[in-house]
């Protein structure tokens, strides 16, 4: 379905954190700012989503969703996996954490585990779960 393609690209994107909709046209997507520091709001996020890419999300303030954006998930499948593809491009463009080839590699630190369920069990660091469990939750 629509919602589950969603969910599956948008959880790759670094940085977002969609929601699996039960029944409803809608996605909501939490966006980690500190990881997008050239936006200082979703409102900016979005902005420059639609004049970057071309695709149309409405920023989660306007639902009482301060971090979040939403989209829209009745598209055709064709038009969807299109707007996917550029929003994990614009995420891949303007996510800090991912290695700049500039950068000196002795002082970037090493994540081996990433996006691993029930990583608790694995790592009680809090800095481990904040990285590895995203605090997805259904609605």
């Amino acid at each position: 379905t629509n919602s589950e393609l969603a969910y599956e690209k948008l959880s790759e994107c670094p940085g977002l954190h969609p929601i699996k909709p039960r029944g409803a046209m809608y996605m909501m997507v939490g966006i980690d700012m500190d990881r997008y520091p050239d936006f200082a709001t979703e409102f900016q996020f979005v902005e420059r989503l639609v004049s970057d890419e071309s695709v149309f999300c409405l920023p989660g303030k306007c639902f009482d969703y301060a971090g979040y954006f939403r989209i829209v998930l009745t598209l055709p499948l064709d038009k969807l996996e299109i707007a996917l593809e550029r929003i994990a491009r614009f995420c891949h463009n303007y996510c800090q954490d991912e290695m700049k080839p500039e950068e000196d590699l002795q002082d970037i630190p090493i994540i081996l585990f990433k996006n691993i369920k029930g990583c608790s069990e694995i790592c009680r660091s809090p800095l481990c779960e904040y990285i590895s469990c995203g605090t997805n939750s259904e609605y």
